[in-house]
């Protein structure tokens, strides 16, 4: 049965387009499944209803405009490791199908913006680019298409298109107080590029705008702290620990207690100096920290680590290998405890317990931050000049040191070592310091870790708050703002501790669907509007077929007797 277009109705966010009349009792039935799945959006947590009932709107009404963006939100808006990717191919399947049959919807911004959302959280950022830029071309922008424009360029590591798009979405959102959260992400995004580019000033202004917006609602409280806590980090960066403290400090008060708002402050007040008051402070702090996350049943072994530090600095070894050996207990694997363990044998002068503690960090190389390489192996040379007879183990530890204190960018502690060497070589005995334990400037790296993987925004994807790196980015740029060519070069820290949100894999082998190649030559939307140069002319003879998602056709007499068994919302 052929599409019906008589007694054509519009539809909110596109005067130009009308959407076929629906007989009445097919619109009551359309209605309460829309609102249904309006409902179930505002719940967390409850997409998957929502979506349910949003695919019962379109079986009937495949031009609902409500009900396309509504199903674009209850697939998209979940962690990226929550993801089903096979429905976001349905998705853009769904949203094609939708082009095909109703042309007017091809302008409509926001669906357009739908499908352009699809394609980038499969890791295909051209193709969400060139989508985008089309709507800027046949349509008015709004703030969540520059919003989207300037994701794809961030993650593109098209800094100034992506820059330029986040302060055009900003002059947007500033006119409607409802666009307030995508305001608070276009500063989180900006801040993100600011740390990229070193720019730490900048990143703290961005950071304080973010935080300065109206809270969000209480239920996104928990993102809100983790974004006063990468404000507070900031702070550090830049070289302010008065402030880092004060933004903890105020972030409890906006949020409430916070436990990462209460492990920075104690990190920094360890940082300060080491006065007895802020010693017993950092303490308290600790303690309460390992208490609320052991009664949330989410241990963390850096409040463990921090706290064994500071028992260190209150020279009370026995305490602080107890908490050092619980933060062991819970992240094996890292460098962080076993290096202050080796520290700590090594100030006692037992020296084998010390080397197999620089031995654990040796074990665990490829995986460990180079500096923390660099230390064990420094240790380790210290420990073998101890020991009798042992001076080439001392010297071929002191030269790998070296060599990993070159690659953290550190030439005067790779001079030390090539000093201990040549030393060593002519007999003589380096004056031992006191050991090396892990710098405050890599532990502040695994606390971003920490925020960064506990950090959720809002919105389709994680917004990636990478470290700053000494390279200058590797990517192309043209004079034009939008001609910088694709590229995801990512920093040294950024390749040690955060993930990759490149292509993602296809489904399942039986679906034969590639997230970079349209599933069918028409399935790929492009608008039969003039066409934006970067578009590939491989897709221009598709601009024209037959949807891939086929629908039931629009009801011209009342719709059968639906059983509530026969109702999808199981």
């Amino acid at each position: 049965m052929a599409y019906v277009w008589s007694n054509e109705q519009e539809q909110p966010g596109n005067t130009g387009f009308r959407s076929p009349q629906l007989p009445a009792e097919v619109q009551e039935f359309v209605h309460t499944w829309l609102a249904c799945g309006n409902l179930a959006l505002e719940i967390r947590h409850a997409n998957d209803i929502a979506a349910r009932s949003y695919h019962n709107v379109l079986k009937y009404d495949p031009a609902n405009i409500n009900a396309l963006h509504g199903l674009t939100t209850a697939t998209l808006s979940r962690p990226l490791f929550e993801l089903d990717f096979n429905k976001v191919h349905e998705l853009i399947e769904i949203l094609n199908s939708a082009f095909n049959h109703f042309v007017p919807l091809r302008t409509h911004p926001e669906l357009r913006r739908d499908l352009a959302n699809c394609y980038f959280v499969l890791g295909d950022l051209e193709k969400a680019r060139s989508i985008l830029l089309t709507t800027l071309e046949i349509s008015q922008p709004t703030a969540s298409i520059w919003f989207t424009l300037g994701q794809t360029a961030h993650r593109m590591n098209m800094l100034p298109e992506a820059t330029e798009s986040f302060n055009l979405c900003l002059r947007a959102a500033s006119t409607t107080p409802e666009l307030v959260e995508m305001a608070r992400k276009a500063h989180l995004e900006l801040a993100a590029i600011a740390n990229k580019q070193n720019k730490r000033d900048l990143a703290v202004s961005e950071f304080t705008a973010a935080v300065s917006l109206p809270p969000p609602p209480y239920d996104q409280f928990r993102e809100y702290g983790f974004m006063w806590g990468l404000l507070a980090l900031s702070h550090e960066k830049a070289g302010d620990l008065n402030a880092a403290v004060a933004t903890c400090l105020k972030g409890l008060d906006t949020v409430g207690e916070d436990s990462m708002l209460l492990l920075l402050q104690a990190h920094f007040l360890l940082q300060q100096n080491s006065s007895a008051d802020n010693l017993q402070n950092a303490t308290n702090l600790l303690q309460r920290v390992i208490q609320i996350r052991n009664r949330e049943s989410e241990p963390s072994f850096l409040s463990h680590y921090l706290l064994g530090r500071a028992c260190i600095l209150q020279d009370e070894p026995t305490k602080a290998y107890k908490s050092l050996q619980v933060s062991l207990n819970l992240a094996p694997q890292s460098a962080l405890p076993w290096l202050t363990i080796g520290s700590l044998y090594l100030r006692l002068n037992q020296l084998t317990d010390s080397l197999n503690a620089y031995s654990q960090v040796i074990k665990n190389a490829p995986k460990n931050h180079q500096m923390a390489n660099a230390l064990a192996w420094e240790g380790l040379g210290q420990v073998y000049e101890k020991c009798e007879n042992q001076s080439q183990d001392a010297i071929d530890s002191y030269t790998r040191a070296a060599e990993c204190y070159k690659l953290c960018n550190r030439p005067e502690m790779a001079e030390k070592m090539a000093a201990f060497v040549r030393n060593l070589e002519n007999g003589k005995h380096n004056q031992q310091s006191l050991p090396q334990d892990m710098p405050h400037w890599v532990i502040n790296e695994s606390l971003w870790e920490q925020v960064f993987e506990n950090f959720e925004t809002p919105t389709f994807t994680t917004v990636q708050l990478v470290q700053a790196s000494s390279e200058t980015p590797t990517a192309i740029m043209s004079n034009s703002p939008h001609g910088a060519k694709s590229g995801s070069p990512r920093s040294p820290l950024q390749a040690d501790m955060t993930p990759v949100y490149g292509p993602q894999a296809p489904p399942a082998a039986s679906a034969r669907v590639n997230p970079m190649i349209p599933p069918h030559p028409r399935a790929f939307y492009i608008s039969q509007q003039p066409i934006h140069p970067v578009i590939s002319p491989h897709y221009r003879p598709f601009l024209r077929g037959g949807p891939v998602y086929s629908y039931p056709p629009l009801f011209t007499a009342p719709p059968p007797a639906i059983e509530a068994a026969d109702m999808n919302y199981h």
